[in-house]
């Protein structure tokens, strides 16, 4: 990860350009990493999400109509009768969440989640999607620049709405297995990288029965928002929205996330129990180290498809077919 301070000045120079910027290089800047700007990060993630285009002329417009939106479905399904269940469920789990909010920060969550409930009756609400808002509340919520401050819990809905759908494939059954669940899928992976990057505590692992489905359901479907203190969260969602293959970068945050235990996790003394209280706590190291021991397993797994796809177009290139 290269320096923030840096990093900030660069985004908001690429936003603050006349006409259109280039998208990849919004990509490229913030895959690397934020500063704490409240004014660059809320534009950010919508820009990575798709909801505001590369021509900052065009914003007004496309925001309006998103607010109009969420205006015009607060109004349908607002307020929620007194005996709802469905709002007194997301009541009890929001007064569980792990990221503190402000009263108005609390507000907003209550009504996005109930709107988004009944918007879309096909997903509804499940535990697990107030994490996910949570960061995206405080995001929206410490918006310094008043005129959009003031439409932030619309603005929060347009990006929790767009998560969600991005998202939905882990609760659905998946297309490659459908006998498991895309969220199933996805940690078959990362035990298959760990036992790649890391084959003896793989192994150890194993020997005491401690499987990827025991402790990184929730890294997936939350996308680790109850793992870390807000500051580190905000600073890992900002690379995992700007991956381009959007979310694939998460399965080598958690696998250092993973190693990063190595040391407690290999002690002899180390049963099931113990270990899985070991990865259900925060890393020894910062952040930015988190990431960048992320950034280095994805680039070797990188120059080792890159070297397999070079050997196999060379034996191609030399075979006596391709001599024809």
């Amino acid at each position: 990860m290269q320096n923030n301070s840096l990093d900030d000045k660069s985004v908001r120079a690429l936003l603050e350009t006349s006409g259109s910027f280039n998208y990849e290089r919004v990509q490229d800047l913030v895959f690397q990493g934020l500063d704490n700007d409240v004014a660059i990060r809320p534009i950010a993630w919508r820009i990575l999400l798709g909801l505001l285009g590369n021509r900052s002329s065009e914003w007004p417009i496309e925001v309006a109509v998103q607010r109009q939106t969420y205006a015009r479905l607060q109004n349908q399904y607002l307020p929620p009768a007194v005996d709802n269940m469905l709002y007194k469920d997301i009541q009890k789990d929001v007064a569980r969440t792990h990221i503190e909010l402000s009263c108005e920060g609390i507000e907003w969550m209550l009504r996005i989640l109930f709107v988004f409930a009944k918007a879309y009756p096909d997903v509804g609400y499940t535990q697990g999607m107030h994490e996910v808002l949570a960061p995206i509340i405080y995001v929206f919520s410490s918006d310094k620049a008043a005129e959009w401050k003031k439409c932030g819990e619309a603005d929060a809905y347009a990006v929790f709405g767009t998560l969600m759908k991005a998202l939905a494939p882990l609760h659905l059954p998946s297309k490659s297995t459908p006998s498991k669940t895309g969220v199933q899928v996805q940690m078959l992976r990362l035990n298959t990288l760990l036992r790649q990057h890391d084959a003896r505590l793989w192994q150890h692992l194993n020997s005491v029965a401690l499987t990827p489905d025991y402790y990184s359901f929730r890294w997936y479907i939350t996308l680790f928002a109850r793992e870390f203190p807000i500051v580190a969260t905000l600073q890992i969602w900002d690379s995992l929205l700007a991956d381009k293959k959007r979310f694939a970068f998460l399965h080598y945050v958690c696998v250092a996330l993973i190693i990063s235990h190595r040391t407690a996790l290999l002690d002899r003394e180390a049963d099931f129990g113990c270990c899985l209280t070991i990865l259900q706590s925060e890393p020894m190291i910062t952040v930015q180290e988190l990431l960048k021991n992320a950034v280095r397993l994805r680039d070797i797994d990188r120059a080792a498809d890159n070297l397999t796809r070079i050997n196999i177009e060379t034996r191609r290139a030399l075979s006596p077919r391709a001599k024809k």
